[in-house]
């Protein structure tokens, strides 16, 4: 009896290990996949820098001289709505007993109103 508890312990180690084993190439592999990844080479950013680095005259003159153009954004513009259109007028209002603050009992004032522009 005491051999199979000690052979089923054994069994039970092994399988614990291989859970272990397969539950880290788990992990690393979704860091692999999921991590930030960059793209940038090393030493890349010299290169593009130095270029730029080295303006001559007529380059910065031309900068100078040159003017700013910046263009307007078109703003977008609503069409009306078609007059064939029915139009409708709703009014939402409270009776009389509704029109009064409950906590301290003055008259409610009208708080607005909103409608859609006729063509």
């Amino acid at each position: 009896m005491q051999h199979i508890v000690v052979k089923k312990d054994e069994e039970l180690a092994k399988k614990d290990a291989q859970i272990h084993e397969l539950l880290q190439a788990y992990n690393a592999k979704l860091a692999k996949e999921y991590s930030k990844k960059s793209e940038k080479m090393p030493g890349a950013g010299e290169v593009f820098n130095e270029v730029e680095a080295t303006l001559d005259e007529y380059d910065k003159a031309l900068l100078a001289t040159s003017p700013s153009i910046k263009k307007e954004k078109a703003k977008p513009k609503r069409c009306p709505l078609p007059a064939q259109l029915p139009r409708v007028e709703v009014v939402v209002d409270l009776d009389e007993g509704q029109k009064v603050c409950d906590c301290c009992q003055s008259p409610l004032h009208k708080m607005g109103e909103s409608c859609s522009p006729a063509i």
